[in-house]
């Protein structure tokens, strides 16, 4: 495992040795190695911006000059070329056919001999410098596209492959066009692919319409991915880790299932990813619930969002260095040095020369510390059932401490805090009880506001704030003056808690009104505070005490 922790190094891009008709293609992709949780490095493809690129999605794609620039700026350990069903080509990979002979020279397998020489079109070798993929114009026949047992495989559509421009010296310069039947004949096998194998994961039954479903996703034009994450062969595909994947086969089950939970997990049981994490506990929810969770609200945070902000950074300082100071940016930092310090130092890296590194070590240090303190601030247990505290029973009008745990969409209101349920167990928000009390309708200009009530050393504090700021989260952070928990740090969650209370409670509603004047029906000025115990309090709290 050690020695495959070492990153590999790739054979650098030689881009006059690559074939010019590939060149004037708009399918050129950006590529750097990351490591799985295996333990192995694979080749993750990228755009431009940072932003992951996908072999199924052209708008991810960019031009052979633009990838090559990209390239050059040194922060990518390569380019690739995707395939596609709009193209003539075929790419032919044989893995582990190099050796070097002690005089230098290159010693080709019999295999990689035999299919070189038969095919004679451009050949280059792979950036292990191991490996050979041969090009060719073409079709593949019907029939297996893989033998794993070779080392060889062959696709013509939605992949990705890395080019180096290192064309193998005994191959012409040139694609040219190539008859590949006896290459399936021969080496691929003529029969076709297995249909998809519906029970081999589980030993459980399916139901006749769950395993119609399964064949329906497994045929359809983008099927192949389904398949290969349905039998759990995601290494080396565009999944940088098993957790991705994971996600990405419940968000197509999501589509096929009409987005049923149940169903999901019924079928998710089934796949070749299942694996006994699946059923490990969080908190409450297991893994396998939050991440069907996250496929069906297409949730992206924590250490993965934090991860996105970091490659997109990147080409951003390009043009703007300053965004690498910003707010949100310096806690996304914060937050990966804290948890993935290694993939920090590579951002460090690929910011090298676009900011000023010290300024900037500086302010994610600055953030980093907040975080921390955020933590042992928030680092409280969670009251159980019929657990009491001295704070229950301490109120003001409208903004109650809840006498338990109380289950907000994914987050848990105790007596104390905030805490939020992740996929990495439970994690405090607020390090202290926030709560919305009612929703104002101002009848001057039509606007809705929020009474906001926050616990603040033992004294309820009331603001009514505009629906705009507080669900913006950006603008919220202009009530860390009055004393609110909020920073740069938390602003997106906290705003997330709050629209779960806006969106799932039965929040009272009062007409209000800046200035004194008639209106119809029972109203109030802003100044005044509604002494009523509201049905929302009853309901989840219960009578005071």
């Amino acid at each position: 495992m050690a020695a495959e922790l070492t990153r590999p190094t790739p054979l650098p891009v030689r881009a006059e040795g690559i074939p010019q008709e590939l060149q004037e293609r708009p399918q050129w992709v950006l590529w750097r190695y990351g490591l799985i949780e295996s333990g192995k490095w694979t080749k993750v493809p990228y755009q431009l911006s940072g932003s992951k690129a996908k072999s199924d999605s052209p708008s991810t794609w960019t031009t052979f000059d633009r990838v090559l620039e990209g390239y050059e700026s040194g922060e990518w350990d390569g380019i690739g070329f995707v395939v596609t069903d709009g193209d003539p080509y075929v790419g032919i990979d044989i893995d582990h056919c190099l050796e070097q002979s002690p005089g230098g020279e290159l010693i080709l397998s019999p295999l990689a001999q035999d299919i070189v020489e038969r095919l004679n079109s451009y050949t280059e070798i792979t950036p292990s410098g191991e490996g050979l993929r041969v090009y060719v114009r073409g079709k593949l026949p019907e029939g297996r596209n893989k033998d794993s047992s070779l080392g060889l495989e062959a696709y013509e559509t939605k992949r990705f492959f890395v080019v180096t421009g290192h064309r193998l010296d005994l191959a012409p310069a040139e694609i040219v066009d190539r008859d590949l039947t006896w290459l399936r004949d021969e080496y691929l096998g003529a029969e076709s692919p297995p249909a998809v194998d519906v029970t081999a994961h589980s030993d459980e039954p399916l139901t006749e319409d769950d395993r119609r479903l399964i064949e329906r996703a497994a045929t359809v034009k983008n099927g192949e991915k389904f398949r290969t994450l349905w039998e759990g062969g995601w290494e080396g595909e565009d999944w940088g880790s098993h957790s991705e994947a994971d996600l990405a086969l419940c968000s197509i089950l999501a589509y096929w299932t009409d987005d049923d939970p149940e169903r999901i997990d019924r079928l998710f049981r089934h796949s070749g990813l299942m694996r006994p994490k699946w059923d490990e506990r969080h908190g409450e929810h297991t893994y396998g619930e939050m991440t069907i969770g996250k496929a069906l609200s297409g949730a992206d945070d924590g250490v993965e969002g934090a991860r996105k902000v970091a490659l997109s950074l990147a080409e951003r300082a390009k043009t703007d260095p300053g965004a690498a100071f910003e707010p949100d940016t310096l806690g996304a930092l914060a937050l990966l040095a804290q948890e993935d310090p290694a993939e920090w130092q590579r951002t460090r890296g690929n910011l090298r020369g676009k900011v000023n590194l010290r300024d900037l070590d500086a302010e994610v240090g600055k953030a980093r510390r907040e975080l921390e303190a955020q933590r042992r601030r928030a680092s409280l247990h969670v009251v159980g059932a019929g657990d009491r505290d001295d704070t229950v029973g301490q109120h003001c009008p409208g903004a109650p401490v809840p006498n338990q745990p109380l289950r907000v969409g994914s987050y848990i209101v105790t007596n104390e805090t905030v805490i939020r349920e992740t996929e990495d167990g439970h994690v405090p928000v607020i390090a202290t009880v926030v709560q919305l009390v009612q929703v104002n309708e101002r009848l001057d200009d039509d606007g809705v506001s929020y009474r906001l009530a926050w616990l603040d050393r033992g004294r309820w504090v009331q603001r009514d704030v505009p629906g705009s700021v507080l669900f913006d989260h950006t603008k919220i952070r202009a009530l860390a003056d009055m004393g609110f928990p909020v920073d740069s740090l938390n602003a997106k969650v906290v705003v997330g808690y709050l629209a779960a209370l806006r969106d799932r409670m039965e929040l009272p509603r009062q007409r209000v009104a800046g200035r004194m004047g008639w209106a119809p029906g029972n109203m109030m000025t802003t100044h005044e505070i509604a002494g009523e115990t509201s049905r929302w309090e009853k309901r989840w709290f219960g009578p005071r005490t």
